[in-house]
């Protein structure tokens, strides 16, 4: 048979990596994807690199020359290798730069100093416009060796959290897998560095105006903040850490005396499987859910269990203390810098689907506060010196605010125009009494449904924190909806919003992406319709701080005042502040905070002050 064709079309070849990882992802077959790690164009990877000219820049005189050859206005990629991620304690170990032509590589001595000071030109330049991926960390670890960097430009990090805040991929090769499908290994820094423009250039165009307005003049110049101040870290006592470890120590034995004497018997508390012996089996209470391997022994469980026994409150006590004692009193003494004595957290800015920050290393934005063992911790921070303050400034309901200038409901927006407490008015609202036979207990359920109602809470999640039936719980959410008439339109909209879009959005426009509000499985797309009522509102509150933040640090750059801003704690901010310095600072941040942002509500800040972050007291 006589066939018209090209026999060589039907070999066998390799098949497009780039279309079937696409492919992959978009259908979450996540063991193939794993699969073509290393498979994929590995030779025309190879092919790239070898033709990439990278030149080895091994003395005082070629950095000097690069630092010379380097022109005003030229731009450049930088890649800075560390031998560890947190950039207060890393070592320098090398930097790429790519000029667009050549990619130099800067091996560094351990004299890392001196090699610094010749690049220190060209780092410090804001007319030599900078391409990082993470620039913050880049910042923290160059001004560790007295360099101040400068002429930022973008950073792919940043870039790709706007693009996209669900995903995971926090290292440049896992960005550049994703967006321009090049499967570069984290050590091939000679490639990763030349593909930097590659990989903005791609990110910016994949995004609309207003978040190109959010990356550049709120995320870029935040990270600039937050590098001051995790370089600058929180002065912390370590011998306050080791006298509360004691003291947690003495509580935790004797919770444990309470437990084995209501036990009849000495066992591992903290063995789930010797636990459930004791309590189901031996104490005989009721069995609230079971695992694979026995008895469920969880905080949710001992929760429900809490009025059956007295031992489970002891449980409970035992547990909160060895978590204080293992995760704060015993591991933040380590965490003390030895050269500057203070802890110093990284601020993760591209991390929560939000828009909000988190803390790591160690995360101070979680020091348990609910209990007054757990309060205590804070004692250790403190002001670095007699003559100076720990100053406090506090968002007042900054969600509640936030879900009225949203939503536009009349009655949340005068209430906080005539300063009536929104607890009071929500519980006079949903209880049908007037505003002066609100009880304390009263005021604490409608401040469970006011925040409650902001999660997209669940009648059965308002009975478990209420302690009230599903019934009630119903009523309460049901009379809240029928009282703040604007709230109810908004959680319809915004929903139908997000099922139409693909996304819902804060007042900075700040995208989070939920196909799954279209997900035929009911219980994902509830999940989803949750996240879809409170991304607007936390990430909106999330903004708000956030442009807050460059405004207060400016006007202390500005002012050149020594006062420095230590912490953020979501609706909180910690500086310290030398005494001569206290009323103008003061000033500065209610001004700042307070008009950061226009809302059809004011928005108003609690100021606290202290020799220590836990004796604070209201000014």
């Amino acid at each position: 048979m006589e066939l018209n064709c090209n026999w060589e079309d039907f070999c066998l070849k390799e098949p497009d990596y780039a279309q079937l990882r696409e492919l992959y992802r978009r259908l979450e077959f996540n063991s193939f994807l794993a699969s073509l790690q290393g498979n994929e164009t590995a030779g025309q990877l190879q092919a790239e690199e070898a033709i990439l000219p990278v030149v080895e820049i091994n003395s005082a005189e070629q950095i000097a020359d690069i630092v010379d050859s380097i022109s005003a206005g030229q731009n450049l990629a930088i890649v800075i290798e560390a031998d560890y991620h947190h950039p207060m304690w890393a070592k320098l170990q090398e930097i790429y730069m790519f000029n667009g032509q050549t990619v130099y590589r800067m091996a560094l001595e351990e004299n890392t100093g001196g090699q610094l000071d010749i690049l220190r030109p060209l780092l410090e330049s804001g007319n030599i416009p900078k391409l990082f991926h993470n620039a913050k960390f880049a910042q923290v670890i160059l001004k560790r060796f007295g360099v101040e960097l400068d002429g930022i430009k973008g950073d792919t990090l940043l870039a790709a959290y706007i693009n996209d805040p669900a995903f995971e991929g926090e290292l440049l090769h896992e960005t550049m897998q994703k967006h321009l499908h090049i499967n570069a290994t984290p050590a091939n820094h000679a490639l990763l560095v030349s593909k930097l423009p590659e990989l903005y250039t791609c990110l910016l165009n994949s995004i609309s105006p207003d978040q190109i307005y959010l990356l550049d003049e709120v995320e870029m110049p935040l990270s600039k903040v937050l590098a001051n101040m995790e370089f600058c870290g929180i002065r912390v006592e370590r011998d306050t850490l080791v006298a509360i470890s004691a003291e947690l120590t003495a509580g935790i034995k004797h919770s444990e005396e309470n437990i084995f004497a209501m036990a009849g018997q000495n066992f591992n508390i903290n063995s789930p499987k010797q636990l459930g012996k004791i309590l189901f089996e031996d104490l005989g209470l009721r069995v609230v859910k079971k695992t694979k391997t026995g008895y469920a022994t969880g905080a949710e469980v001992l929760e429900e269990l809490g009025e059956d026994h007295p031992i489970i409150r002891h449980i409970l006590t035992y547990r909160q203390l060895s978590k204080l004692k293992s995760t704060y009193a015993d591991a933040l003494p380590d965490l003390i810098h030895p050269d500057t004595g203070r802890v110093h957290t990284i601020f993760k800015q591209a991390q929560t689907a939000t828009g909000r920050l988190s803390s790591v290393e160690p995360n101070l934005q979680n020091i348990p506060i609910k209990m007054e063992e757990g309060r205590r911790i804070r004692k250790a921070f403190t002001a670095p010196a007699d003559d100076w303050y720990l100053l406090s400034a506090d968002y007042s309901q900054i969600d509640l605010r936030a879900l009225a200038h949203i939503s536009g409901d009349k009655t949340l927006i005068e209430t906080f125009h005539q300063g009536i407490d929104i607890h009071t008015r929500t519980a006079s609202e949903i209880f049908h009494v007037s505003l002066h036979e609100v009880t304390p207990d009263l005021r604490r359920r409608a401040k469970a449904v006011n925040f409650g109602i902001i999660y997209g809470i669940s009648d059965f999640g308002l009975s478990r924190d209420t302690g009230v039936s599903r019934k009630e719980a119903r009523q309460y959410i049901d009379n809240y909806l029928a009282s703040y008439p604007g709230v109810k339109q908004y959680m319809e909209d915004i929903v139908e919003f997000g099922m139409r879009n693909g996304y819902v959005e804060t007042i900075l426009k700040r995208r989070r992406y939920l196909p799954d509000l279209n997900a035929r499985n009911k219980m994902v797309q509830s999940f989803a319709r949750r996240m879809a009522l409170n991304t607007p509102i936390q990430g909106s509150s999330a903004d708000i701080i956030k442009l807050a933040m460059i405004n207060i640090n400016k006007e202390l750059l500005d002012r050149k005042l020594r006062s420095r801003m230590l912490l953020q704690v979501h609706d909180d901010l910690v500086l310290e502040v030398p005494r001569e310095e206290f009323d103008l600072v003061m000033g500065i941040l209610r001004e700042k905070m307070e008009n950061a942002c226009t809302l059809k509500v004011p928005l108003e800040v609690c100021l606290k002050v202290g020799s220590n972050w836990y004796d604070m007291q209201d000014i």
